[in-house]
């Protein structure tokens, strides 16, 4: 050996050790996947040996989600030469295990290989997966914080050091007339004034400096939506670090304040009528607040009539003030205090409708009983622009001056927010009376529906029964109020002897704090005749009467208990059943493993059963029959779905063949838990399957020579048949050569009848001119005839060939409208075109395309009494679909077979009566299968026929002129 060999052979011996040692599993497969050689990572990691390896495939290891793109990665990788991707392989036990891959195409001993190297990922995804759910709790987070800045009554914004603005709330924006995300980044000097930036600046500076909140600062802003005076409260934001990077503001809106205050300051009568109607407001409600109000304005503008109303929930004005002096000088005989606003009228009802300040200094003649006033002023109070009362002050001894309008006005304006929520108190408390009646009408609902419940129900509290029903005091044998108050020792009276230490013990885990969410557990208790009944205990811990307590609800299961007991003895009876039954009965777990057989199992299969229980089923089986049978039992856990005659070889002396059948076994709550089945010795049976078999072999040896002599006879035959074929060419070029001859006479009288009619040669009589159109009418269609005939027997001589062009479908479809557009017309038909465009472009010979039309549409006309005709045409990727539908006769299925036989047409009466020659259909068909494609038809009789064709597409050449 040379030192060259040596040295690539040591070369070898380092690759090899690195190859197996690589932490990345190695494949190196050739291009249909088929594997060559792997490293020990590969296999170990799927939990094969390298033999088993070896004979695997790629589509044996990459998982179904990924199996598919195998073919798409070959051909990639063919292309570029190396090939990353994400993927996931399937240990032997199942596993999926998500790996990276990296493939590299590489030549080996003149043959295309691939180096696929794949690294687990697991814990990539893990990671992740771990991000992903960080994201998006941190999203929501995110979110729920924003959603409740944005619902907060205040401006909220997030500012840094600079005076920038980072972050802020919906109302913060909508006050700027602006969008969150436009404010968002932006310097207050782009918002304010350079005067009022600078302020807010220097208190940001002073809070970032001091690190201390400076609250309520008194600000005011020149926003878009008007000025407005707010009181800030700044407050330092610190990072982790505990560094300040910022601030964070709330300001609450003044403006209303600051109004106010400016306007109370105007006069000290303004201030006094104010603090007044204050006190009034704070001191009273109901009908005193208004006639307290009301005597004070009367008394102040010096006025001796008038009433103070408010608009309820129905937009009625309601005037109790008017139970008064007025209304006992008021000598009407319907006297009211509610006004409907349908009856609103004179000033009053005017000042309502427009929301208007009305005077009128009078005086009124008012009817007959009412009160005589004038210099009246009617003032509608507004809040938020809704109408939510109105004052009325008349008998004025002077006329109203502006100033006590003004004053009246802005009166009203103070009194507006106050009556407004005074109106929404009584309505609060309306609704708080009714919720209170709701509540005790619940109330007695639910002593209703406890006092008549199946299930007993008590309250226990205090170690005493503070609430029991009916049904729990049944258990017992007493009633409701012998129960009640009853303490733990004298309920103990009532329960079963066996399970007093039961229910103490439980008693006393919820007393030391144990169990304070819910227990449930049963017991027996006997009543007053010692009649006993098992219950089934639910407590849980409630609120009763603003303290704790224990809400116990028991049911009785006396019955189930008996339902159960019947059940262990069936059970001890199948059991029973099971050991006498001569078949093998085996449950297995759904690891595999015995969990029971009867006495037959150890008897048929040599084994005894201490030696079978707990052990793998596979262990006492024929290698040959274990991955098999595991297959089949992972299939009957998937399809939920039992299987018969499952054959397998059992391990013995003598090696038996087993027949088992096997379902799958549930529990009492309907769970899977395993498997179950009956088995017997099928041995003698496979022994005469297998000489059955021997015995079909020789039989095939039999026919085979048989076989042998029907083809040497059938070679005979097709000469016969070479023979008839030869025959019908002849037929086709007769018919051709003798169409030619007929059609060339044809023409001459056709030509000479045309002449005729038109009088060429001299007018003929009306009896010559019903000849000459007999002749030209019957020359036509026999000229018809002929062409078909000569179609046709070109087509099966292989004379007719397609001139192939590219056209417009739409143009042949309505040429063909316009040839049928009469025949239509005479038998009152319609007919309608869909799936066309003028751009449908198709490759064809669209003359017979239009004479395949013409046949199908002229049938569909003449075998049509009254309806419509459809023609449909749908483009695919490959073809053309043409659907003619009809509302005629239809076909009768003892007629299908001879539809595209040339020369055949139906029986029936009404086909008799139509002229026809039988070629129409045939010669379609042929011409649909010389474009390559095929025809076909649905029909019921009455209801009409459908014909379809498909067209195959052909590739369009560039340069082809379009018709």
């Amino acid at each position: 050996m040379t030192k060259e060999q040596i040295g690539n052979e040591h070369k070898g011996d380092i690759y090899r050790i690195l190859f197996e040692n690589l932490s990345d599993a190695v494949i190196f497969h050739d291009m249909s996947g088929k594997t060559i050689e792997v490293n020990k990572t590969a296999y170990e990691r799927l939990g094969y040996t390298k033999e088993e390896f070896l004979q695997l495939n790629l589509n044996d290891i990459d998982s179904p989600e990924f199996r598919r793109l195998i073919p798409y990665r070959i051909k990639q990788l063919e292309k570029n030469g190396t090939l990353m991707f994400e993927s996931a392989h399937v240990s032997k036990k199942g596993v999926i295990i998500p790996v990276e891959v990296n493939s590299t195409l590489i030549n080996y001993r003149e043959k295309k290989m691939v180096i696929s190297i794949s690294r687990d990922i697991t814990e990539k995804k893990i990671q992740e997966s771990t991000i992903k759910n960080f994201a998006q709790k941190y999203e929501k987070l995110s979110k729920e914080m924003q959603n409740i800045l944005d619902h907060l009554p205040a401006y909220v914004f997030y500012k840094d050091k600079k005076n920038n603005i980072l972050r802020v709330n919906e109302k913060f924006a909508k006050v700027h007339g602006l969008e969150k995300a436009d404010l968002t980044g932006i310097s207050c000097f782009d918002l304010y004034s350079q005067e009022m930036a600078e302020a807010y600046l220097e208190d940001d500076r002073e809070v970032i400096r001091s690190g201390e909140p400076k609250l309520f600062i008194e600000e005011l802003w020149e926003l878009p939506t008007g000025d407005k005076w707010l009181s800030t409260s700044k407050i330092p934001f610190k990072n982790s670090d505990g560094e300040i990077i910022g601030i964070i503001g709330f300001s609450i809106d003044l403006t209303e304040k600051k109004v106010i205050e400016e306007e109370l300051l105007v006069s000290q009568k303004e201030l006094r009528i104010r603090n007044r109607v204050s006190n009034t407001l704070l001191k009273y409600n109901g009908k005193e607040l208004y006639d307290k109000i009301l005597d004070y304005l009367l008394q102040t503008f010096k006025c001796s009539i008038g009433y103070f109303g408010y608009i309820n929930d129905d937009g009625d004005l309601i005037c109790p003030t008017l139970l008064g002096e007025t209304w006992k000088k008021c000598n009407v005989h319907n006297k009211e205090i509610v006004f409907p606003r349908e009856k609103w009228g004179g000033i009053w009802g005017r000042s309502l409708r427009k929301c208007q300040t009305l005077i009128s200094n009078g005086p009124f003649n008012p009817p007959e009983g009412h009160v005589t006033i004038k210099n009246v002023i009617c003032i509608p109070m507004l809040y938020k622009n809704q109408l939510v009362g109105q004052i009325v002050l008349g008998n004025k001894k002077k006329s109203f001056s502006e100033s006590d309008i003004d004053l009246l006005e802005k009166i009203s304006k103070k009194i507006a927010p106050i009556l407004n929520n005074e109106l929404k108190r009584e309505k609060q408390e309306k609704q708080r009376l009714q919720a209170e009646k709701k509540l005790k009408e619940s109330e007695s609902k639910f002593r209703t529906i406890a006092e008549q419940s199946l299930i007993g129900i008590q309250i226990i509290q205090d170690g005493e029964i503070k609430y029991i029903n009916q049904k729990a005091a049944d258990f017992t044998g007493n009633n409701p109020q012998n129960v009640k108050n009853w303490n733990f020792n004298k309920a103990l009276e009532f329960i079963h002897p066996e399970d007093v230490a039961k229910v103490k013990q439980n008693y006393k885990a919820r007393l030391s704090g144990g169990e304070k969410k819910k227990v449930s557990f049963q017991f027996r208790i006997k009543d007053n005749d010692q009649n006993i009944r098992w219950l089934e205990s639910l407590t849980r811990s409630i609120k009763y009467e603003s303290r704790d307590a224990d809400l116990i609800l028991l049911v009785d299961i006396t019955e189930k208990k008996s339902t159960e007991e019947r059940l262990r003895e069936s059970e001890e009876k199948y059991r029973s059943i099971l050991e006498n039954i001569n078949e093998a009965y085996y449950e297995i777990d759904l690891d595999g493993k015995f969990t029971f057989i009867n006495t037959a199992f150890s008897e048929i299969f040599g084994y005894p059963e201490d030696l079978i229980i707990g052990k793998n089923f596979s262990i006492f089986q024929e290698i040959s029959s274990q991955k098999r049978l595991v297959e089949l039992f992972k299939k009957i856990y998937n399809d939920r779905k039992g299987k018969d005659s499952i054959h397998f070889q059992f391990r013995k002396k003598n090696t038996q063949y087993i027949e088992t059948s096997a379902y799958l076994l549930y529990d009492n709550k309907d769970q899977i838990i395993g498997f179950y089945g009956l088995a017997r010795d099928i041995t003698e049976r496979k022994k005469a399957e297998i000489l059955r078999k021997k015995f079909q072999e020789e039989l095939q040896e039999k026919v085979k020579n048989r076989t042998e002599k029907l083809n040497h006879a059938l070679k005979k035959q097709k000469k016969y048949l070479d023979q008839i074929i030869k025959t019908s060419h002849f037929k086709s070029e007769f018919l051709a050569s003798m169409s030619h001859e007929l059609r060339t006479p044809l023409n001459a009288i056709i030509g000479f009848t045309d002449l005729l009619v038109e009088g060429s040669f001299g007018d003929m009589n009306h009896k010559q001119n019903e000849f000459l159109l007999d002749i030209q009418s019957s020359a036509e269609d026999l000229l018809q005839l002929i062409n078909k005939v000569l179609d046709i027997s070109k087509i099966e001589s292989g004379q007719l060939t397609l001139n192939l062009k590219t056209f417009s479908i739409q143009n042949i479809v309505n040429q063909i409208k316009m040839l049928l557009k009469i025949p239509i017309k005479e038998k009152e038909l319609t007919m309608e075109v869909n799936g066309l465009e003028n751009s449908n472009l198709m490759n064809a010979d669209p003359v017979k395309l239009k004479q395949i039309l013409s046949n199908l549409l002229s049938n569909a006309i003449k075998y049509t009494i009254k309806g419509t005709i459809i023609l449909e045409v749908k483009e695919t990727k490959a073809q053309w679909l043409f659907k003619i539908k009809d509302t005629g006769i239809g076909i009768p299925k003892e007629e299908y077979d001879i539809v595209f036989k040339e020369f055949k047409r139906g029986e029936s009466a009404y086909i008799k009566s139509i002229s026809g020659t039988g070629l129409g259909l045939p010669l379609t068909k042929r011409l649909v299968n010389l474009h390559g494609g095929e025809i076909w038809f649905e029909s019921e009789v009455g209801k009409g026929t459908t014909f379809y064709f498909i067209i195959p597409k052909r590739e369009v050449k560039s340069g082809l002129k379009k018709v």
